[in-house]
């Protein structure tokens, strides 16, 4: 009538399969087993998908001052941020204009005069959730000018095509915060 298997773990009658380790019938068709392989396949295709990553180049394309409505950014000279593999670890360059032969390392407070003196306190780039965050300080002009902390922070956004990010400014008296204010940016990815 059916077949059983030496050690008792299943037997099939007429065309159903049932495993008693569970005890629950499983009949297997060419149909199911032709969905199983395009499910599977359609798993390995997306794994083997590349993520959205930090790596590449970026164009400035919009910079507002806190909720303001007006974009800030300087379309003579955009502002391009790149990320790439350095040493098995990612690393940023900035520049602004399309002469990428100016480039500095990120990060770099670019003014229209060129690069402004820093001291960086903190630069941390994590492919793994795709965030690049930079924190540092600004020496005053003047001898009675403030020091400006610039805290940076760049995330990926809509399918990794986007860097929206933040650039806080806070002008510190005496090592205490005297006041700040914040730029919302939104880099394009480029080819």
């Amino acid at each position: 009538m059916g077949s059983s298997c030496h050690r008792g773990a299943s037997t099939s009658v007429g065309t159903q399969r049932y495993d008693f380790r569970t005890l629950v019938g499983k009949p297997v068709t060419r149909k199911l087993v032709q969905g199983a392989t395009a499910a599977l396949a359609l798993l390995l295709g997306l794994a083997a998908l590349p993520a959205p990553t930090l790596e590449g180049r970026w164009k400035l394309v919009e910079q507002r001052y806190g909720s303001s409505g007006a974009n800030l950014i300087s379309i003579e000279a955009p502002l391009r941020l790149e990320f790439t593999v350095s040493g098995g670890r990612l690393v940023g360059r900035i520049w602004a204009s399309g002469d990428r032969s100016k480039a500095q390392s990120w990060p770099t407070l670019q003014t229209e005069h060129g690069p402004h003196p820093i001291e960086i306190r903190q630069v941390s780039i994590q492919p793994g959730n795709n965030l690049a965050r930079a924190v540092y300080r600004v020496p005053p002009s003047s001898p009675d000018g403030d020091v400006l902390e610039v805290t940076e922070e760049y995330r990926l956004a809509e399918e990794g095509a986007v860097l929206l990010g933040t650039v806080t400014i806070t002008a510190l008296a005496k090592e205490k915060p005297a006041g700040s204010y914040k730029l919302q940016r939104r880099f394009e990815r480029e080819p």
